[in-house]
């Protein structure tokens, strides 16, 4: 989805007026959580993932609306690890 943003912004003719932010782009999401999505995204699979199993479980929901399949994977993986369990089900599809 990031991917499908950023070049679809290649193409918006963007409001140059003194009030408007040139290349500005709102994404309603919980800013908390977009800092780790946005870690993964500048460092791959070299980013750390939290212990907090309540904070991976929301995180895995922002992985898949975000469309970052392999960042879902990794974090599925730690919540399997910390729980035990390997059944985390998906918030927006029945993938895996």
């Amino acid at each position: 989805m990031l991917a499908k943003l950023h070049s679809e912004v290649n193409c918006i003719q963007w409001d140059t007026s003194p009030n408007h932010i040139k290349h500005r782009m709102d994404i309603d999401r919980d800013g908390l959580l977009f800092r780790e999505v946005l870690q993964f995204i500048r460092n791959g699979k070299r980013t750390s993932i939290p212990e907090n199993k309540y904070q991976l479980q929301q995180l895995v929901c922002e992985a898949e609306f975000f469309g970052l399949d392999v960042y879902r994977k990794m974090l599925r993986r730690r919540l399997w690890k910390l729980t035990g369990k390997a059944a985390f089900y998906a918030c927006y599809s029945d993938s895996d």
